[in-house]
């Protein structure tokens, strides 16, 4: 198989969009997310049922509290970690080449440069706009699936479900 030659930019807002989208898929975030509105289901259910309405301030804040950190603090905590890892990193703003081959990976860039065996990457991740590839569990590039070409996302779909021992999820496009 032709290595696969691609270059990417991220911007603030596709750095930031990724960054959600990742956070959004973390077990933590789900099962907090999932308890709240069971917790509150269950609470407006039980007043309902036993003839007890919410009658109070505080009744109505112990609703409400709840989803506003749901709402709220945590994608501000995302915006906010995001912000400063982009003013932070020069790496992440740079324009970066990567070629993608049966052996692994390199990219390119005007203050980095690297090459990695597949054996070495932590797993890899296709969302909807995204191609999220894991050098750690908390390390990743992010590549926006337009860098990408439609022959060229499915060569790379091939290639990489090749490779024995590497964790994937891809899409089946």
């Amino acid at each position: 198989m032709e290595p696969i030659t691609i270059e990417s930019q991220l911007s603030f807002k596709q750095y930031l969009n990724a960054n959600f989208a990742i956070g959004i898929k973390k077990l933590p975030v789900v099962l907090f997310i999932i308890i709240v509105a069971v917790s509150i289901i269950w609470e407006l259910s039980d007043n309902t049922t036993t003839g007890n309405a919410v009658t109070s301030v505080a009744d109505l804040l112990s609703y409400i509290i709840p989803v506003l950190v749901m709402l709220l603090i945590f994608p501000l905590s995302i915006y906010s970690r995001a912000k400063r890892h982009y003013a932070s990193n020069k790496a992440v703003k740079e324009k970066k080449t990567f070629t993608f081959s049966e052996s692994g990976m390199s990219f390119k860039s005007d203050s980095v440069s690297s090459s990695v065996d597949w054996a070495v990457i932590y797993k890899i991740d296709e969302m909807k706009n995204y191609v999220i590839i894991y050098a750690s569990k908390f390390i990743a590039h992010m590549i926006p699936k337009s860098c990408f070409s439609a022959e060229q996302l499915i060569q790379f779909r091939a290639m990489v479900r090749a490779v024995p021992g590497l964790k994937v999820r891809l899409k089946n496009e």
